[in-house]
């Protein structure tokens, strides 16, 4: 069964601007019905009489949607008339364009004004029917309604009545865009208020600048933002305007790519008519009211190289990557960010190597380049080529500040998380560790490996898969969280010397760190995180009492692991701890020692602080009646 969300979005979908608008033809969420495009803005200029320069628009394919931005002229901003405004409009469509007609009256951009809305949707219900004689187009009920201020439900109250007014007053029953409050910026809001619209056809906007302000986060806009709206909105989505040349520090480009790998249009700012330097065409309005001819500007490409991008094909960057083998961290894969890589950091750290990409790289201590200024939830794949099916260990080369306590990583194959592990600070952000992310079972053949950061402030300077070493047999089994629970089963475990132990996951997050253990033990355990499915296991040789702990449950998740001599074995230990002169033998004052713990029941040096039973002191007392050896 389908959610309101999942049918909303597919309706959505099938939308075709050109045939009647009507509703319904597929299931894909990844289009609107229109494609990738650009903004005019002419009502201000010339009287709306200027040529649009549909000549060279023609030449570029890519520019298949034009959002013509329409002051309405009855409100005092504008020379044109509603003439010029539907000959702007049924040009496009004669020229085989999509069109999106947008009420934009300046003075209520970033209003918060349910009034001013309601007024957009009144000039609609009272031009919408001229407008739309001659050709059909998808309403944009108004420019960038909605400030920092608008609260979710402000939104979505005041949309569903003024979408209901259009819906009631004309009789258009195609999608309605509706941009998101925040000039367009504040996705959560957005997003999280498209639950309580009404209307069934709708179209959420964004607006992507360098100066994209999220207020709602309290930060620039992020990738993430588009991701979220792309994930929690009920309705489709598109990129409404976007643009370089603004001071702010959003990464525009990022934006734009991963709303475009996402199947929203994207339509750039500006082909004509912006006040500033954004106009991708010569001669501009505001200067020459008489040309038949335009040329491209020098940034034409900045918004034409971002049409047509689709979704972006994903593949190795210099691979795949050999499995057995090491992998740089900054070789990740081609296909842009939300494709190849999520990097929450706005823009770069400026170094030469892959300056195309989005990701923070700089110069390594070690060899090559580190992936940098790592926050917590980015990501980064690689495609790699396993040589043959079987067990691999994965290692990572990282570094980090001590300050930075525990930080980390998880690993997806193909979609699947695997493995984790985590780490204290290093010293230093280039004073560089080697750590175990623990073993991974790896299909013979190509797969993609996803490396995700689960805390920040830490450097990735490269990552190796290598076979495994076989393990033994285990013969005892101590389950971590089994079934979730935070514990270990058994939490007790008493041994003989030489018994191998496997620790196996049941759930993600644990550790098996080390505590204490006997004098000559070396046993490491697993201070790193793991994920469900990981085993460890480790063969115990020195008798003595071993604690551990998940070092992040350390107050429920404790254990014990005692290794004891069987009690054949037991006599000759004591009478090895016992021979204080390392004769070989038991003499009379040895043996007195041997009846004076055993009366006092106290720990015998050098037996890990175990005491003499009654059935160990027959077998010592029989040994030195036979003569005392060891």
């Amino acid at each position: 069964m389908f959610a309101r969300r999942d049918f909303l979005r597919a309706a959505g979908a099938g939308v075709a601007i050109g045939s009647g608008l009507g509703v319904g033809a597929g299931l894909s969420t990844a289009s609107v019905g229109f494609g990738d495009g650009v903004n005019l803005q002419p009502s201000y200029f010339c009287d709306g009489t200027q040529d649009l320069g549909w000549g060279l628009l023609a030449d570029h394919p890519e520019i298949e949607t034009v959002r013509i931005e329409i002051e309405p002229p009855s409100w005092g901003e504008t020379s044109a008339d509603l003439a010029d405004a539907r000959r702007w409009l049924d040009e496009a469509a004669d020229n085989g364009l999509q069109v999106v007609a947008t009420c934009h009256h300046y003075p209520n951009n970033g209003s918060n004004s349910k009034e001013d809305l309601l007024d957009a949707a009144q000039w609609w219900v009272d031009n919408y029917d001229y407008l739309a004689a001659n050709s059909s187009f998808v309403v944009n009920l108004h420019n960038e309604w909605g400030n920092h201020e608008t609260t979710r439900e402000e939104f979505s109250g005041a949309y569903n009545e003024a979408v209901s007014t259009v819906r009631s007053g004309t009789d258009y029953t195609g999608p309605i865009v509706i941009d998101i409050p925040g000039w367009g910026q504040a996705y959560q809001v957005g997003a999280d208020a498209s639950a309580s619209l009404d209307d069934d056809n709708l179209i959420l906007s964004a607006h992507i600048y360098p100066s994209a302000w999220n207020d709602d986060q309290g930060r620039w806009v992020k990738t993430s933002d588009v991701e979220y709206m792309d994930e929690n909105s009920d309705y489709p989505c598109i990129v409404g305007e976007f643009g370089s040349r603004r001071d702010g520090e959003a990464d525009w480009s990022a934006l734009v790519d991963r709303a475009a790998s996402l199947g929203w249009p994207v339509l750039g700012w500006a082909w004509n008519g912006d006040g500033e330097d954004m106009n991708m065409t010569s001669p501009y309005w505001g200067d020459d009211c008489g040309s038949e001819s335009y040329e491209k500007t020098d940034y034409f490409d900045v918004v034409y190289d971002k049409l047509g991008q689709g979704d972006p094909e994903q593949r190795p960057y210099e691979g795949p990557h050999a499995v057995p083998g090491r992998v740089a961290a900054e070789d990740f894969d081609i296909g842009g960010a939300g494709v190849a890589y999520s990097d929450g950091t706005e823009g770069t750290t400026g170094e030469p190597y892959r300056p195309e990409e989005s990701v923070d790289l700089e110069a390594a201590s070690e060899n090559g380049y580190n992936i940098c200024d790592v926050e917590s939830g980015e990501w980064w794949e690689y495609t790699v080529e396993v040589a043959e099916t079987g067990a691999y260990e994965l290692r990572a080369r990282v570094a980090s500040e001590d300050e930075y306590d525990v930080v980390g990583f998880s690993v997806a194959v193909d979609g699947d998380r695997v493995a984790s592990t985590s780490f204290d600070g290093t010293g230093g952000w280039q004073r560089y560790t080697t750590v175990s992310a623990g073993e991974i079972q790896l299909g013979a053949g190509e797969c993609v490996l996803r490396i995700r950061a689960e805390e920040p402030y830490w450097n990735l300077n490269w990552f190796e898969l290598e076979e495994a070493e076989p393990h033994p047999d285990a013969d005892e089994t101590v389950t971590v969280a089994p079934d979730g629970a935070r514990e270990f089963s058994p939490a007790t475990l008493q041994i003989e010397p030489g018994t191998v132990v496997a620790f196996e996951w049941d759930a993600d997050g644990h550790t098996l760190s080390v505590d204490a253990q006997p004098d000559g033990a070396e046993w490491a355990g697993v201070d790193g995180t793991q994920s469900a499915g990981h085993s460890h296991t480790h063969t115990f040789d020195v008798a003595g009492t071993y604690e551990y702990s998940c070092r992040p449950h350390r107050s429920e998740m404790q254990g014990t692991v005692t290794v004891a001599p069987g009690d054949d074995d037991e006599a000759v230990s004591m009478a090895t701890a016992l021979d204080e002169d390392d004769d070989g033998e038991i003499d009379d004052a040895e043996i007195l020692d041997a009846v004076d713990y055993w009366h006092d029941e106290a720990p015998v040096p050098g037996t890990d602080g175990r005491t003499i039973d009654d059935q160990t002191l027959l077998e010592l007392v029989e040994r030195w009646q036979n003569g005392g050896g060891t």
